[in-house]
């Protein structure tokens, strides 16, 4: 314990000039720093909101961009589709039919292929050349939406590997009708 000499040896440095402007330098620091502190948070804040701001335009653009793309591919089908039912088309010569068929389409550069499937899931035609591949898509869960339900409208299906690709894809489909409205 300290005696009583000491204690007023400390008493009087505690009162000494430079103590006193070592602690009000203390204080001073302490405050520029809780100062730098705050705008930092602030500034932190900030940046955040811009950064929720800049994330949901940019899921806005995205969002705008899949819509407009799967319309113009939905449009494609319903055109192809139309133009399927037209008897003298499917008489044509296989190239020409091909460039009716498919020469938009392509040319737009949305799609990698449009593939029309039999009923059995064979490939029928496909937009990427005259000689289809012999390939069966029965087993996609786009071809069984289809196959199974009539009043099926545009389907997204879930993304697959592609058999003659080796791709990652997906698709979107329409169900095509015989007149007599079964499956085609």
């Amino acid at each position: 314990m300290p005696n009583s000499s000491q204690l007023q040896v400390a008493e009087a440095a505690s009162k000494s000039p430079a103590n006193r402007l070592i602690v009000l330098i203390a204080i001073i620091v302490g405050g520029f720093c809780a100062l730098c502190g705050a705008v930092l948070m602030e500034a932190r804040r900030s940046t955040w909101e811009r950064a929720a701001e800049a994330g949901m335009s940019l899921a806005s653009a995205i969002e705008n961009d899949v819509s407009r793309n799967i319309g113009a591919i939905d449009l494609s089908l319903q055109t192809l589709i139309d133009n399927l039912g037209n008897p003298e088309i499917l008489r044509l010569d296989p190239v020409l039919r091909h460039k009716i068929l498919f020469d938009r389409s392509v040319k737009s550069g949305q799609p990698d292929a449009i593939m029309i499937l039999d009923p059995w899931g064979n490939v029928y035609l496909d937009s990427r050349g005259v000689d289809t591949p012999a390939v069966n898509l029965a087993d996609r869960d786009y071809f069984q939406s289809h196959k199974n339900n009539e009043a099926s409208g545009l389907h997204i299906g879930r993304p697959f590997v592609g058999r003659v690709s080796g791709i990652w894809m997906m698709s979107l489909s329409r169900r095509l009708t015989y007149p007599d409205v079964s499956f085609a």
